[in-house]
């Protein structure tokens, strides 16, 4: 017996004029089964036998010239491709006669009937005339596919790639030529791009129905083109696989023509060719643009911010991004945000240069930050715009992420909320560290500085910049600073400097160290405090006013970082 959706299945493509052979096809049944429900007066009396349009006249089909538009058929009702022959069929026939035709403008032409095989896209994938028309536009081939067929391409397509039938019809859409394969070629393809790239089969699937173009390469074109894309950018054929998997639509792109922008880029930007290189591993997809774009935009955007190009430059190299926009949108972005936040114009530009990004963001999200934040952190919003002043980050950060990594932290070293507010707002830096990295900082500096655990976070409490260095940074330092402290007489252990109001001297890096304790060997400082409260501009005037009849101990110095290099 047949179920009510077999014989659904049965009356519809029926009406189509599909044969038994392809009705058992798509019920998978026999075809004498097919054959005698089709007899039965079931489906006889809704049974409607189409015009089958032959092969040859598909291929041939042409629109009708005017002189065979002017014959029309009353019994047939359609105008004939061919002009009739006087019959008895036909009660009148117009006038061969052609000057007397009008139309009602002189740009119109008579309408072109639609595509033969159209109906058929319609009627089996369910789209609309302008889809079926685009498909056929752009891919002529699959006027020879039976719609049917490629339904159930589809259908087989997305069963593979386990998306929806939905996304495989819309990608179908605007590429049609990924229905020239079939699912299994296909699925294999892109396995072995899969394979090649080191990603994941989802992956593969996502950057598919993102850039299709994509899978046209065969493994042995793909290999040879990530290597190109390698050298040119100077990396790993490991970096190179994941900038191709980011930016897929550089791959199908010509490496010679990928190595003529980038040195069209390297002579039209204002930065070194190494900033450039730089530039363009962050955001690869820069090498599809023409040169005198990219460059116009950098001149732009810095006349919009009142700097000059080489500042832009630097910080795009942070936030590529805000090349490959409108500088007018960046523009407008920025002033709506200063306006939205309460921001002087000046400053926020100024923050801009630090955090590029925020330009590309929409006024209305940042002012959501703004209050979210100071809502959670429980402090004016003011405070928090003075916060974010500081560390522009905070601008783009989530506020949800900020307060649970601040909650997190003080959680696990037993800290009161609102002092750890107060730490972060004077060094909003730590606002944007997860708490793991915080924590994990803690521990490690440590167990290196050879303290207690509460020692080192009592000093960081005070100074919250320790908290924000690297374990090993502040390792390094501290035997310069036990050095200075023996140099000037003192003996002083690890813990006497983190425990002590010597602890600024982790806040100063290496070279302000390495300064002062050539002051301290040469007797110009007599203790570690001392040595301490001398600027780095005055440090460097003492040793070179100390050292100015020698100067091969000042190229030393100037090799080693010491002081400047003189000009």
């Amino acid at each position: 017996m047949l179920t009510t959706e077999e014989r659904m299945e049965l009356d519809t493509p029926n009406k189509h004029g599909a044969g038994i052979r392809e009705l058992a096809r798509a019920t998978v049944r026999s075809r004498t089964t097919v054959r005698q429900y089709l007899r039965k007066g079931e489906a006889a009396a809704r049974r409607k036998p189409a015009a089958r349009v032959s092969i040859w006249r598909e291929r041939n089909w042409r629109s009708p010239t005017p002189s065979e538009m002017v014959f029309k058929c009353h019994d047939q009702g359609h105008m004939r491709c061919q002009p009739p022959r006087r019959s008895a069929h036909c009660d009148a026939i117009m006038p061969r006669k052609t000057s007397n035709i009008t139309h009602s403008s002189p740009a119109q032409s008579p309408t072109q009937p639609p595509h033969p095989r159209a109906e058929g896209l319609i009627t089996h994938l369910g789209i609309s005339k302008a889809d079926a028309d685009q498909m056929l536009q752009r891919n002529p081939g699959l006027a020879q596919r039976r719609p049917e067929t490629l339904a159930h391409n589809i259908k087989t397509l997305a069963a593979l790639l386990k998306v929806s039938p939905k996304a495989i019809l819309d990608l179908a859409i605007q590429q049609p030529n990924i229905l020239n394969f079939q699912p299994d070629a296909l699925l294999a393809k892109l396995l072995a791009t899969a394979e090649t790239l080191g990603v994941s089969r989802s992956k593969i699937v996502n950057i598919f129905l993102a850039y299709p173009p994509f899978t046209s390469l065969a493994p042995a074109t793909l290999n040879s083109h990530i290597a190109d894309l390698s050298q040119l950018l100077s990396v790993s054929l490991q970096k190179a696989q994941s900038i191709a998997v980011q930016n897929p639509q550089i791959l199908p792109r010509d490496p010679l023509s990928l190595q003529a922008n980038l040195d069209a880029l390297q002579l039209a930007l204002p930065g070194s060719k190494a900033q450039i290189r730089n530039l363009v591993r962050r955001r690869p997809v820069l090498l599809l643009l023409t040169p005198s774009t990219v460059a116009g935009h950098l001149n732009e955007l810095a006349t919009s911010l009142g700097v000059t190009t080489e500042h832009v430059l630097k910080a795009a190299i942070a936030s590529p991004a805000v090349l490959t926009q409108l500088p007018t949108t960046l523009r407008d972005n920025l002033e709506a945000s200063a306006k939205h936040m309460g921001i002087p114009l000046p400053a926020l530009r100024k923050a801009a240069l630090k955090n590029a990004s925020l330009m590309t963001f929409n006024p209305a999200t940042l002012r959501t930050n703004l209050l979210t934040l100071s809502k959670l952190m429980r402090v004016p919003p003011s405070a928090v715009t003075l916060c974010m002043l500081q560390n522009p980050r905070l601008m783009t950060h989530n506020p949800g992420a900020i307060h649970a990594n601040m909650t997190a932290f003080s959680k696990h070293f037993s800290i009161p909320p609102a002092l750890w507010y107060s730490l972060a707002c004077r060094n909003p830096q730590l606002l944007t560290r997860k708490a793991p990295s915080l924590i994990h900082n803690v521990t490690e500096a440590a167990r290196l500085l050879d303290v207690t655990r509460q020692n080192f976070l009592d000093a960081a409490l005070k100074y919250p910049r320790i908290l924000a260095s690297a374990p090993t940074s502040l390792a390094s330092k501290l035997p310069l600073v036990l050095a200075i402290a023996e140099a000037t007489g003192e003996h002083l252990t690890s813990t006497d400097i983190v425990t002590s109001t010597n602890r600024t001297a982790l806040q100063y890096s290496r070279e302000a160290l390495m300064a002062r304790q050539v002051l301290a060997v040469i007797g110009l400082v007599t203790s570690l405090s001392t040595s301490l409260t001398i600027s780095n501009k005055r440090a460097e005037i003492l040793i070179r006013h100390h050292y100015r009849d020698h100067p091969e101990t000042l190229e030393a110095f100037e090799a080693e970082g010491i002081i400047t290099v003189s000009s």
